[in-house]
C-alpha cells in the first residue's frame, strides 16, 4: 500500500490502485504494509463484484460483509497464475466504507436494498444505509417484449396497465424491489 502524508498531518492512501504522477513524484510517498496502515478512502470501484478477492461470496452482500472486510486484521487469498498469495487487507474506518458504499450507488455501480428501499443512481437519504442494507449488482435489464400483456399478465387489466403496475410485476418477477430510477442513472438536480 502506498501513502502520502500531507503538511497538515492528514494522508492520501493506494490500494489496489495506481497513484497519479504528482504523487508518485512526490518524496514524502511512502511503502506501508497494508496489515498496519489505514485507508483514508476506498475507490468505489473496489466495491464491484469480482475487484477485491474473497469480498463477494454471493450474488449479494451486506454493508456489514463490507464493513468487516475493512475492519482490519483480515488477510484473503490472491490466486495468481496458478498459486494463492495471502494478502492482508488495510483497515478502514466505518465512515470511510460507508461513504464509499454511497458514493458507489449514488454513481450506479452497485444496487442498494433495505427493507422496501431499493437505491441505483441517486444519493442514499438518512436512515437507509445500515448493516442490514444489502449490495447487488445492477438489476436485469428489461427488454420492451417482456412487459407485454403475455410475458407480464399480472401488470395488466383490461388492456391497461401503469408504470407501477409494471415495476410491481417485474419486482415479483426478480424477487426484489427494483430501482425507481432507470439502472445506471443519475437523479438530476432539483
Amino acid at each position: 500500500m502506498l501513502r502520502l502524508t500531507r503538511p497538515d498531518g492528514s494522508f492520501r492512501t493506494w490500494w489496489f490502485s495506481r497513484p497519479d504522477e504528482s504523487a508518485m513524484a512526490d518524496p514524502a510517498l511512502e511503502l506501508v504494509l497494508p496489515e498496519a496502515a489505514e485507508l483514508s478512502d476506498v475507490p468505489m470501484e473496489l466495491l464491484a463484484r469480482g475487484r477485491l478477492p474473497e469480498l463477494w461470496a454471493s450474488e449479494a452482500i451486506t454493508v456489514q460483509q463490507v464493513l468487516d472486510y475493512f475492519a482490519g486484521g483480515r488477510v484473503v487469498h490472491l490466486v495468481r497464475q496458478g498459486y494463492s498469495e495471502p494478502l492482508p487487507v488495510p483497515r478502514a474506518t466505518e465512515a470511510v466504507a460507508l461513504r464509499s458504499v454511497a458514493s458507489a450507488v449514488e454513481a450506479g455501480r452497485l444496487w442498494l436494498t433495505s427493507g422496501p428501499a431499493s437505491l441505483l443512481g441517486e444519493p442514499i437519504p438518512p436512515g437507509i444505509l445500515g448493516p442490514q442494507a444489502v449490495l447487488h449488482e445492477s438489476p436485469p435489464s428489461f427488454g420492451a417484449a417482456e412487459i407485454l400483456p403475455e410475458n407480464l399478465p399480472s401488470a395488466w387489466s383490461d388492456g391497461t396497465a401503469t408504470a407501477l403496475s409494471i415495476a410491481t410485476a417485474l419486482s415479483v418477477k426478480v424477487s426484489l424491489t427494483l430501482p425507481g430510477r432507470p439502472y445506471g442513472t443519475s437523479s438530476a438536480p432539483r
